[in-house]
C-alpha cells in the first residue's frame, strides 16, 4: 500500500505508475491523479503547444521529416522482408474465383482518385488478410478505395457493427 501526494489516499501499488528515478520505483501521483493533472495541462496550454509547433514545422521544413520514410531507408532489409510477407499472404488468401480484372480496377480507381484530388489513396481489405481475430481474403467482394490517412488510421483492425450493441 502506498499513499498518494495529491489525492492523500491508501492505494495499492498498482495504482501508481513505475518511475525508475524514484527510490520506490514508483511514482508519488496514483494513475487517477496523474491522468487529471494531464488533462488540465492539456486544456490549458494544448493549444499554444499545437501552435508552436505548427510554426515551428512552417519556418524549418528540413527538420521535420518523413520518420518513416526515413526507417525505410536505414532498414531495406526489414522492408523487404515484411513486403514479401504481405506479398505471400496475399497470394495465400486469394481464392480460385477471384476476378483479377475487378481487383485490378480497384487499383486504378485509387490511382485516379489519387489523381483527381491530389490526396493519396490507398487500396484497402476490408477485412484484414491477416489479424488475431479474423482473416480475409483477397477478391473483388474485401476491397475498398481509401484515402491514404484514414487507411493508416484503420491500421489492421477489423470494424465490427452490430445492430444492438451490448450494454444498451
Amino acid at each position: 500500500m502506498r499513499t498518494c501526494y495529491k489525492c492523500r489516499r491508501r492505494k495499492s501499488l498498482s495504482e501508481f505508475y513505475k518511475d525508475r528515478r524514484k527510490v520506490s520505483g514508483l511514482a508519488f501521483i496514483c494513475k487517477p491523479c496523474d491522468l487529471k493533472k494531464r488533462q488540465n495541462f492539456y486544456l490549458k496550454f494544448g493549444s499554444v503547444q499545437r501552435e508552436k509547433s505548427r510554426l515551428d514545422r512552417l519556418s524549418n521544413p528540413g527538420k521535420y521529416v518523413d520518420r518513416h520514410r526515413l526507417w525505410q531507408i536505414k532498414r531495406p532489409d526489414l522492408v523487404r522482408a515484411s513486403s514479401s510477407q504481405h506479398r505471400a499472404a496475399k497470394l495465400q488468401a486469394t481464392p480460385i474465383w477471384a476476378n483479377n480484372k475487378y481487383i485490378k480496377l480497384f487499383y486504378e480507381i485509387a490511382l485516379l482518385e489519387e489523381q483527381r484530388t491530389g490526396k493519396a489513396c490507398h487500396v484497402d481489405h476490408i477485412i484484414p488478410l491477416q489479424n488475431g481475430i479474423v482473416c480475409g481474403l483477397h477478391n473483388e467482394f474485401n476491397l475498398q478505395v481509401l484515402f491514404g490517412v484514414d487507411n493508416l488510421r484503420k491500421r489492421n483492425k477489423f470494424q465490427f457493427y452490430f445492430d444492438n450493441p451490448v450494454g444498451e
